[in-house]
């Protein structure tokens, strides 16, 4: 079972709002993240538009990142290979993390 969560805070308050959504399989959140949410989420948010690159430090993740492939190999690299960390840039500006979406196996 894969778990996606997204937890997004506020720039001035810091408030944490966030929401998980299960799969199956990996081929099953790979195909939502990249078919469904990666293109919501940018509505939502207005990305890449509004993601400044110089404050979090990194530019805003392309869609192709989001694939079956990619995340396997996310997965493979890592050393906690039970969590992938898919957003997370901190926010020197805010002194946090607006933005932080992983994919964890249960």
């Amino acid at each position: 079972m894969y778990h996606l969560t997204c937890i997004s805070r506020t720039m001035s308050s810091g408030f944490e709002n966030s929401y998980k959504k299960s799969f199956e399989t990996l081929e099953e959140a790979a195909k939502y993240i990249h078919d469904v949410w990666y293109d919501e989420y940018c509505q939502d948010y207005e990305f890449p538009d509004e993601w400044d690159e110089e404050d979090r430090g990194c530019p805003f993740p392309k869609k192709e990142e989001f694939t079956y492939e990619s995340l396997k190999n996310k997965f493979n690299n890592k050393f906690n290979k039970r969590r992938v960390v898919l957003i997370d840039a901190y926010s020197k500006y805010a002194a946090l993390i607006p933005n932080e979406v992983m994919l964890e196996i249960y």
